[in-house]
């Protein structure tokens, strides 16, 4: 028996422009531009929150920015020592990709390897997008609700600056960034230092109040470089290294729990334009994490004594897209992903004997081992420079975690439409999502079925007085069915398995 959830909303966005002394609101982007690290297409439906709109409601992290957008949610948990994930439209954090420049984010932190975004800061972030909707026919398994996609300044002029601040919980943060740009190299770095005293999560009335106290440093650094003509090369970096100390929930307090969690992610990228109607780019994207979680031997420790989860993996990937006079353009992807996805997970008891462990030596491959492949296609026609037509499909395959052989096939159609003298955009998006357990990265039950998704979204927009007052209304119908979500135990199932 198939287990489905249906999720069916409204989102009504006004944006008065004069009275916030604010830049529009951006349009949707018309034209299908994959060598670029911004992935939206016409049709979609989608929000770009911009640098101005960082300055304007004063956030300092990605997750604070995030939680402005209509239709996402971010979970935070644990205070400052906490981790926090993102929802978009009822679809859980595993099935909503999280990009960085195009390369995908992930975290042992959070329970279903989501990415954790708890203490990216804002400094040196151009802009994100989020883009609703099933998009596995454009991203791979996993991306079911969405893509958020994080776009790091890149290096213009020459500048640097330095700044510090204070507050409460005897916090302080120091910044320093740099920018830098000719006409053959760029470059942007941002690194930052943060630490506080913090506070309790326990109650006052199951503990003795201890600060829970959390050192963290960042650093995010974005490079180019374009040696000849139209050949470029670029490496995009993101390193955070975060210790703190932990409660045990707010059920009792805990003066000798520690944890430490370093992530790193990355891609390299070349690109060629080769004629006036041919480019090609090759991308090679590695996200690494690793949590160490330490708690002294005591009869009134609720969990365990030392836990370390590791997770991992490396991608491959090869684009070529076709301009035909500015009117179609065709992209062709290929991914590949040889056996190197892994996830250790090692735990002990407050006597020091081993509860649970998916390691071997701390170097064990499981859940998602074994060759994968993508390959897909996508296209976008321009009508009249109105009517934008976009569809798009991907075949996945693999070897999965056996020997057996998995092959699924995802799409997806979008439409928009622009009557400019009324200033009136129109668009229309349908499509399917998958999550395959067995070709995801993530630790998922053996007996896990595929989680699929089927989405249809529809919205128009209409700017009144110019730019002074934009009015966006979207409505969505979303059919998740064996939706997967964790156990609590150590990895994740179907929503179905996981009540019995």
């Amino acid at each position: 028996m198939k287990h489905a959830a249906i999720f069916i909303g409204i989102c009504l966005s006004a944006v008065l422009c004069a009275a916030t002394n604010a830049a529009p609101a951006p349009a949707v982007k018309t034209a299908v531009l994959p060598v670029d690290e911004s992935r939206i297409v016409s049709g979609d439906s989608a929000v770009v929150v911009t640098e101005k709109d960082f300055q304007r409601s004063g956030v300092r992290t990605v997750a604070q920015a995030l939680a402005t957008v209509p239709g996402v949610y971010v979970l935070s948990r644990g205070g400052l020592a906490g981790s926090a994930s993102v929802t978009l439209r009822g679809a859980s954090a595993n099935s909503v990709k999280v990009l960085l420049n195009g390369a995908e984010l992930s975290s042992a932190a959070n329970a279903n390897l989501s990415a954790d975004i708890a203490y990216m800061p804002i400094d040196g972030i151009e802009k994100i997008e989020v883009i609703f909707g099933p998009q596995s026919a454009r991203f791979g398994t996993g991306a079911n609700g969405g893509v958020i996609n994080i776009i790091m300044k890149r290096g213009t002029g020459q500048s640097a600056e330095l700044t510090a601040m204070g507050g409460m919980h005897d916090m302080w943060k120091v910044r320093a960034g740099m920018l830098f740009g000719s006409e053959r190299f760029d470059f942007s770095l941002n690194a930052m230092q943060m630490n506080a005293h913090g506070f309790s999560a326990a109650a006052p009335t199951n503990g003795s109040g201890e600060n829970d106290g959390i050192n963290n440093s960042v650093v995010a650094a974005r490079l180019g470089f374009n040696p000849i003509g139209d050949v470029r090369f670029g490496f995009d970096m993101y390193y955070s290294d975060t210790a703190c100390s932990v409660d045990d929930g707010a059920y009792a307090d805990d003066t000798d729990r520690t944890r430490t969690a370093k992530n790193v992610s990355g891609r390299f990228s070349y690109s060629q334009t080769l004629t006036s109607w041919w480019k090609h780019k090759a991308l090679f994207q590695f996200s690494f994490s690793d949590i160490f979680d330490t708690d002294a031997i005591s009869s009134n420790d609720i969990y365990y004594t030392e836990a370390r989860y590791r997770t991992g993996y490396q991608c491959s990937q090869w684009q070529s897209i076709f301009t035909f006079q500015d009117i179609d353009t065709l992209l062709f992807t290929l991914d590949v992903l040889p056996k190197n996805m892994f996830l250790d997970v090692k735990t002990n008891d407050a006597m020091g004997n081993s509860v649970i462990s998916n390691s071997n030596n701390d170097d064990n491959e499981y859940g998602s081992s074994g060759m994968w492949g993508a390959a897909g296609i996508e296209n976008c026609l321009i009508l009249n420079n109105s009517v934008y037509l976009t569809a798009v499909a991907r075949m996945e395959w693999g070897s999965g975690g056996g020997t057996e052989f998995i092959m699924d096939v995802t799409y997806r159609i979008s439409a928009l439409i622009k009557a400019q003298a009324v200033g009136l955009e129109a668009r229309a998006s349908a499509g399917n999502g998958k999550t395959l357990p067995a070709m995801s990265f993530g630790n998922y039950s053996m007996t896990a079925k595929n989680e699929s998704i089927l989405g249809v979204d529809a919205g128009i927009r209409e700017s009144m007085l110019g730019t002074i007052l934009v009015i966006d209304v979207s409505g969505f119908y979303n059919r998740i069915t064996n939706m997967i979500i964790y156990n609590g135990i150590g990895s994740s199932m179907n929503i179905a398995q996981a009540a019995k």
